[in-house]
């Protein structure tokens, strides 16, 4: 949709290290495609909305930090990051937040997108109360966490699922209100294995 930036750095080397009390829970190996940082995440010129990223550290915790402002009102991608993961929809996505503001009609889409643009997403919002799967947060709060498989997330637009593989980016979807949040861990897990992007 819009070009990456610095991808060349980030070689996707997978590197297979034991998890240690976490085999058997995450599977036997871990795949760490090279750390996502805020150099990683590419911003569309495109409409009225911002999306600031930052690193950030808690407890040896390395996490991402996102902010919008100016968020506009039909949806518009504002940022996205590389990810390479084959056969993701054999996969759980694990995802561990932190929401430190959200406006009251804030809707937040990350989408995980294959090549082809079919997606799967998780939201967070106030509009998103008692809804379907997929739901990160409703308010602010620190340590969401979410495990759902990629197959049984819906898209944002009809809700319905759409059949996906592979993905190779994850996308920021903002509308109606400004938002900021930490994302301290974003995994797909199999049965086999975990792909750790953050």
């Amino acid at each position: 949709m819009f070009g990456i930036e610095n991808t060349s750095r980030r070689k996707f080397l997978a590197v297979a290290v034991a998890l240690g009390s976490m085999t058997g829970c995450l599977g036997s190996t871990s795949e760490r495609p090279g750390a996502v940082d805020s150099s990683d995440l590419s911003v569309s010129s495109r409409g009225s909305a911002k999306l600031t990223a930052k690193n950030v550290q808690n407890d040896n915790n390395n996490g991402l930090k996102i902010s919008t402002e100016d968020s506009v009102a039909d949806g518009k991608v504002v940022g996205e990051i590389p990810a390479s993961v084959p056969e993701a929809t054999r996969s759980s996505v694990y995802i561990n937040a932190d929401v430190d503001q959200l406006d009251d009609d804030a809707e937040i889409e990350i989408r995980f997108c294959s090549p082809n643009s079919s997606y799967r997403a998780i939201f967070v919002g106030n509009e998103y109360k008692g809804k379907e799967s997929g739901v990160l947060a409703t308010e602010t709060g620190s340590g969401y966490v979410l495990r759902e498989q990629i197959k049984k997330l819906p898209t944002a637009e009809s809700k319905e699922q759409t059949q996906i593989n592979d993905l190779d980016r994850v996308q920021f979807v903002v509308r109606d209100g400004d938002f900021t949040g930490t994302i301290w861990a974003l995994w797909f897990i199999f049965e086999d294995r975990t792909v750790a992007l953050l």
